[in-house]
């Protein structure tokens, strides 16, 4: 089975992410856990060959984690 992967960007059109800092892939498999890191955002953390990465998620609702 072909793994699945997780892409994460901050750019909101295709045209504009061509930023090496603007994003993020990480396996589906190196995920490790989340956890709400405040009322409006979300933190989900991957291990990638013993190395602990995170991403926020920014909620347009408060407190909908």
């Amino acid at each position: 089975m072909a793994e699945k992967y997780l892409y994460f960007r901050t750019e909101a059109t295709d045209a504009d992410d061509d930023a090496r800092s603007g994003s993020a892939c990480f396996p589906t498999s190196s995920f490790v856990g989340m956890q709400p890191t405040g009322d409006s955002t979300l933190t989900m953390y991957f291990s990638v060959a013993g190395k602990l990465s995170s991403v926020v998620l920014n909620l347009t609702t408060a407190n909908t984690h």
